[in-house]
């Protein structure tokens, strides 16, 4: 059934309908969006936030992503779900712990895993941030081994999508 002009009738959502011409205001996309991993472990230093280099991009619809910087730039104003998780590459602290850190946000989010006993646990996380244009988003990671520690390569990302509003 072809629709030419709907006047007082209404749709019947179990029928099919051809649709010619171009629909308008349905569905969206979620871009911006980006996913990175770690292809290699990288060294953390003892008690020191050091940002993880996430230097293996998988996809990045508005070259967004920065894999030198570890840096995604918001290219438009919107909110954004931002996802990351970090893994420890077989060694125990007592602390350690991924923060996400945001520009124009104030309230940082914070994953932490604190078991000593857990030598390649990990750390994830979740947020929705409001971010305006040229915002950014990075990921830093602490532990306090006493020496220096890596993050496993395998299962380490970062990533985002701007949500359709």
């Amino acid at each position: 059934m072809a629709i030419t002009k709907i006047q007082s009738e209404s749709l019947n959502l179990s029928d099919n309908y051809d649709f010619t011409g171009t629909v308008t205001g349905a569905g969206g996309t979620n871009t911006p969006a980006f996913y990175a991993e770690r292809s290699v472990d990288q060294t953390i230093s003892t008690n020191t936030e050091t940002k993880i280099i996430f230097n293996n991009e998988i996809y990045d619809t508005d070259n967004a992503y920065d894999t030198s910087t570890g840096v995604f730039t918001a290219p438009s104003a919107g909110k954004y779900i931002i996802f990351f998780a970090v893994r420890r590459g077989g060694f125990t602290s007592n602390r350690f712990f991924a923060e996400l850190r945001t520009t124009g946000n104030p309230n940082n989010f914070v994953s932490e895993n604190a078991s000593n006993d857990t030598a390649y646990g990990s750390v994830v996380g979740t947020q929705l941030v409001t971010m305006s244009a040229n915002d950014t988003a990075f990921v830093n990671i602490y532990h306090d081994r006493g020496s220096n520690g890596n993050i496993t390569g395998d299962v380490t990302f970062f990533g985002a999508f701007k949500i359709i509003e």
